[in-house]
Formats: C-alpha cells, sequence, structure tokens
C-alpha cells in the first residue's frame, strides 16, 4: 500500500482491511486488534504525502482532531504509559482515523465502475464473517436460543459487533442495487442479501438490524427524492420488505419463536444506563472531561459502573467535556458539509446511507469495528453519475 502508485490501490487496500477485523476476532487471527483503523490512518496519510501534495488542508477535519488532544493529553499526565497506549488504541484511534480519512477522501473523485467494485471489495471479508456465524448455526449443538444476544450462535465473538457486520452487507447490497452492472446479478445479490440479514437477525443482538433499517431508510428517502432513481428506490424498498419478512419469519422458526420474544422486549440491556452515567460525568467534567478512557473510573459504584462504553456520543462528552462536544459538531458539519458537495444522486444515497448507519451504530457499539470510522470516512468521497474508468 505505502509503495503503490495507484491512489484507488491504497482506498482498496484501507476498505478490505477496514471490515475485516471482527472476522478476524472469530477466527482468532494474530492480526493486532485496532488495525483497521491504522491502516485507515496510515492510508490516509500515504494519500497525502504521496498524491495530494499542495492540496488544502482541510480546516474542519484539522480542528476535529486538534479538539481532542486535551482529552488524550490528561490520561498521559494522569495514567501510567501502558494505560495511557491502551485506551488510545481503544477508544480515540477510531475517531483520529476518521479525522485523518475524512481529510484525504475529501480530495479524492471515483466513478460508478470504482464504486462497484469497492462494493464488492467489501463484502468479501463480510460474508466470510457471515459464513463463520452460519456454520456455527447450523454445527453447534450447544445454542440454547433465549431472549438475549447469543455469542454461541454469532460464532464465538460478540453478538453486537458481528450483528453491526452483518447488517452492513445488506446496506451495500442496497447500494449496488442503484449501479448499471446489479441489473445483471441481482438474483445473486437479493440471496446474499437475504442470507445476510437471516444470520443477523440470528445473532439476537438488535442493534445491527435497527441501524441497517434506519440506514436503509435514509438512503432509499433520499432515493425517491431524485427523479433518476425514484422508481428504483421505491422497488427497492418493497424488496427489502420482503426480505426482512422472509429472513425473520425463517430465524423466528430457526430459534424456536425466541425472536419473537427479543424483538417485544425494550430493554436496552444496560446501554442506557452507561450512557446516562457517562452523562453525569460530563457534568461534573465540564471542560476539559476525565481524559481519554477514564469514565469508568467517575461512574460510581453499581455493577455497570465499570462497563465499557457502548455509546459514542456520551464516552467523548464524559472524558473530553466541551472539547468532545466541539468534535461532535464538527464530525456533524463534516458529514452534512459532504453531502452538501456531492455530485450525484448516487453520491447523495451512497453518504446518507452510510454516515446513518455508522452514527446509529456507535449509539449501541461505539467504534469497536473498524467499519464503522471507514464508512464515516468514505463519505467524504465524491462519485461521478458517469460509467467511464478514471
Amino acid at each position: 500500500m505505502f509503495f503503490s502508485h495507484r491512489a484507488d490501490l491504497i482506498v482498496a487496500a484501507v476498505i478490505y482491511v477496514g471490515v475485516s477485523d471482527v472476522f478476524w476476532r472469530m477466527t482468532h487471527s494474530r492480526a493486532p486488534w485496532e488495525l483497521p483503523k491504522y491502516i485507515l490512518a496510515l492510508g490516509a496519510v500515504v494519500l497525502m504525502v504521496r498524491f495530494m501534495k499542495g492540496r488544502a488542508v482541510s480546516s474542519l477535519s484539522l480542528a476535529f482532531l486538534l479538539v481532542l488532544i486535551p482529552g488524550i493529553l490528561l490520561t498521559i499526565g494522569t495514567e501510567s504509559p501502558s494505560f495511557a497506549r491502551d485506551n488510545f488504541a481503544s477508544y480515540e484511534m477510531g475517531l483520529i482515523s476518521f479525522g485523518l480519512g475524512a481529510m484525504a477522501f475529501r480530495h479524492m473523485i471515483a466513478t460508478q465502475p470504482d464504486a462497484w467494485n469497492a462494493g464488492w471489495l467489501a463484502i468479501g471479508p463480510l460474508i466470510a464473517t457471515l459464513t463463520v456465524t452460519t456454520h456455527a448455526l447450523l454445527t453447534n449443538p450447544d445454542i440454547d436460543f433465549s431472549g438475549n444476544s447469543n455469542v454461541a450462535a454469532a460464532g464465538g465473538y460478540g453478538p453486537n459487533q458481528v450483528s453491526s457486520a452483518l447488517g452492513l452487507i445488506m446496506l451495500i447490497i442496497a447500494l449496488l442495487a442503484f449501479l448499471p452492472p446489479a441489473r445483471k446479478v441481482w438474483p445473486l445479490m437479493l440471496s446474499v442479501g437475504v442470507w445476510a440479514l437471516w444470520g443477523t437477525f440470528l445473532t439476537f443482538s438488535r442493534g445491527g438490524i435497527y441501524s441497517l433499517v434506519l440506514a436503509g431508510s435514509a438512503m432509499l428517502l433520499v432515493g425517491a427524492a431524485s427523479r433518476g432513481a425514484r422508481a428504483r428506490s421505491i422497488a427497492t424498498l418493497a424488496v427489502a420488505a420482503v426480505a426482512v419478512y422472509v429472513a425473520f419469519s425463517s430465524a423466528n422458526d430457526f430459534s424456536g419463536n425466541w425472536l419473537d420474544s427479543r424483538y417485544d422486549s425494550a430493554n436496552s440491556t444496560g446501554r442506557s444506563t452507561i450512557a446516562e452515567l457517562d452523562m453525569a460525568v460530563f457534568f461534573s467534567n465540564p471542560l476539559l472531561g476525565v481524559g481519554t478512557g477514564r469514565a469508568s473510573e467517575f461512574r460510581g459504584e453499581g455493577h455497570l459502573a465499570h462497563a465499557a462504553a457502548h455509546t459514542e456520543f456520551t464516552r467523548v462528552l464524559a472524558e473530553h467535556g466541551i472539547f468532545g462536544l466541539a468534535a461532535l459538531g464538527i464530525l456533524f458539519a463534516l458529514l452534512i458539509k459532504a453531502y452538501r458537495r456531492t455530485i450525484s444522486h448516487w453520491n447523495r444515497m451512497m453518504v446518507v446511507g452510510l454516515a446513518v448507519w455508522s452514527l446509529t451504530t456507535m449509539i449501541h457499539a461505539a467504534t469497536r469495528i473498524g467499519a464503522v470510522t471507514l464508512m464515516l470516512a468514505l463519505t467524504q468521497i465524491r462519485i461521478e453519475n458517469r460509467d467511464a474508468t478514471r
């Protein structure tokens, strides 16, 4: 990647690695934790150094990175080097990689064939994740379904992370359905989409489904408002609704009707409590926050006081204070600006779909998986509405 003479190959490497981490963890790979975020950051730096000399640096992206520094320095000054290093990697690298990725990708213009190839490149590792999950579902005799998320059914890894990764498959397929080559392979795309939905439902983690539904609805709403995509948006919505019904019915039967009870429950499995505790920490330390990775030390007592944050927005406020509030404001400003800079109706759908998926995933899974910050960064790329290869 570092020595490549083609910028598109660097982006391809970033995309492939960026969605591979869940599969790596499920299969006990030796790939380092948080590697996708570091590769995104490295790829962005390589792109800027080798291909974008003389281009203006985005002031918004730079400001986003700068406002994270006080919270990081606070932890460095108060905790051991190992604690600071581990928590920087776990909690801040996602946001930093997004800031660098946004800085580099905003200068890139791709074509529809580029987008088609990138979409299938991303789907590859995600289908590998889906395959591991399916193998576990069909061969593990110890799976015992109940009203809770199911580690065994998720292939032995965190159901929330697996659910998020599998839900992303369907979103990408829905996006690719609006590109010309989709006409030739729509049966394959529909089959993979239903399979992904089935696997997502059977993790019994609702986050992946909720993020998919919200992101897909927002994307198709934008498409329905565009003259060039209106009919296909309505058709895609109808097909997606049937696919969800078929996948849910099949998964519910497979689980012995436990899936019905899972989606009837409004229990947030402690996420809302953790978020409330983080907000209390923020109001007690509004200026600088308490520092990267330190929120759990200030939440008080209780069985959830020392749990890892699931909601990125409240974590950022608790650990960065008013600077965290500024970071969130800049994040939304970058996404709004990306939408305003789009140059085709497909580009607008992509920005909205990927942005809503990432932001809603950050509510229930923070930035645990690399795909969240990768998809946020990809919103900054502009896609031309033409078929010729650049």
